[in-house]
């Protein structure tokens, strides 16, 4: 059978091994491929298709922080430059 007319498999776009779902799929779900071990995401349902799964930089708490002594310094920086001689 075809992998497209099985509606729970997929192929890994690391290793091109195919990827077997336990249950119904939905978009966004995050599944792991069994051969590699890649994190992948189903990005469509009808064919299956994965993409590599990639994690949301707003939960990265490291990202959010804000160095308020760099954000001064660029403020007063922008303050006495002249913007339109400069670009």
């Amino acid at each position: 059978m075809p992998k497209s007319a099985n509606k729970r498999i997929g192929e890994c776009p690391e290793c091109q091994a195919e990827v077997r779902l336990r249950r119904a799929p939905h978009l966004g779900q995050k599944v792991t491929c069994y051969s590699c071990g890649a994190k992948l995401e189903i990005t469509r349902k009808d064919p299956i298709e994965l993409d590599w799964a990639f994690d949301d930089p707003l939960e990265d708490d490291e990202e959010l922080e804000i160095d308020f002594d760099q954000l001064d310094k660029y403020e007063s920086y922008r303050d006495e430059a002249d913007w339109d001689t400069r670009f």
